[in-house]
C-alpha cells in the first residue's frame, strides 16, 4: 500500500521505482569512475615519488591541478566538441542511447562508446585529489625514522616504498570513501544532463525543473543516508587498516 505522497507528481509513478531505474544508470558510470580515480590516483602518486625524474612529477601535478580547476561542464563540452563533431574527430556519439531495452549492466559490453566520454569527464577533474593525497602521504612518511632505519639495513628504496611506506600513506586516502559513496549515489547532475544519461543526477535536475518535490525530497534523503554510510565505512576501513586509531576504552 502506498500513499499519494509516495508517487511522482509528474507521471504518477512510484518514487522508489523511478530512483531504482535511475540508480542503475548512475552506477554504470560512477562506479567505474570511482575505481579509476582511486587506482590511477594511487598509481600516479606512487610513481611520482619513486621515479628518478624530478621534472615529470611537477608537470603532472600542474596538469592535474589545472584539470581540477576547470569546471566539469567545460571538460564535457570540449570532449563533445572534439570527439563528437564531424568537423573534428567524430569517434563517439553525441547523445545517449535511446533504446529502452538496453540494460545498464550490459551496455559496457554491447555499446561502450556511449559511456567513455562521460567517464573521462568524471575522472579527469577528480584525479588530482587522490594523486596529491597519495604523493603527500608518501613524502611525509619518508621523513619518519623507520624510513631511514629500513634503508640503513640494506633494503632497496622501492621495496621500502611499496611494503612499508605505501600502506601507511594510504590511511588518509581511505577517508575519501566518505565522499565517494554520495558521489556514487547522487551521480553527476552536470555530466548526466550534458550526455543525456537517465541517472539519478539527471532525475534530480528534471524533478527540480518540473517541481516534482516528492522525487526531490526522496533523492535528498537518499543522499543524506549515503553520506552517513560513507563516513561510517571510511571510519571502519581506517580503523581496520590501522589498529593504532582504536581508542582505548
Amino acid at each position: 500500500w502506498m500513499t499519494q505522497s509516495q508517487y511522482a507528481v509528474r507521471d504518477q509513478r512510484p518514487v522508489s521505482s523511478k530512483i531504482y531505474e535511475a540508480f542503475g544508470w548512475t552506477m554504470c558510470v560512477q562506479l567505474p569512475a570511482i575505481i579509476l580515480i582511486f587506482g590511477l590516483g594511487i598509481y600516479l602518486g606512487f610513481w611520482s615519488v619513486k621515479t628518478s625524474q624530478k621534472k615529470l612529477p611537477q608537470y603532472l601535478n600542474l596538469f592535474l591541478t589545472g584539470l581540477h580547476s576547470v569546471p566539469v561542464f567545460w571538460i564535457a563540452s570540449l570532449l563533445l566538441l572534439v570527439f563528437c563533431n564531424p568537423n573534428f574527430i567524430q569517434l563517439f556519439p553525441s547523445t545517449f542511447i535511446s533504446d529502452q531495452e538496453m540494460s545498464p549492466i550490459n551496455i559496457w559490453f554491447r555499446q561502450p562508446q556511449y559511456l567513455i566520454l562521460p567517464l573521462i569527464s568524471l575522472v579527469l577533474p577528480s584525479l588530482a585529489i587522490l594523486y596529491n593525497m597519495t604523493r603527500q602521504g608518501l613524502i611525509d612518511q619518508q621523513q619518519k625514522p623507520f624510513w631511514f632505519r629500513a634503508l640503513s639495513v640494506g633494503l632497496s628504496q622501492q621495496n621500502v616504498l611499496k611494503k612499508e611506506v605505501l600502506p601507511l600513506a594510504l590511511i588518509p586516502v581511505l577517508g575519501w570513501i566518505a565522499s565517494a559513496l554520495p558521489f556514487l549515489i547522487g551521480g553527476s547532475i552536470v555530466i548526466e544532463t550534458i550526455f543525456s544519461i537517465p541517472g539519478t543526477g539527471r532525475l534530480l535536475f528534471q524533478s527540480i525543473y518540473y517541481r516534482d518535490w516528492t522525487v526531490v525530497q526522496a533523492l535528498f534523503m537518499w543522499g543524506v543516508g549515503m553520506t552517513i554510510l560513507g563516513m561510517l565505512l571510511a571510519d571502519v576501513c581506517q580503523r581496520v587498516y590501522d589498529p593504532r586509531l582504536e581508542v582505548e576504552q
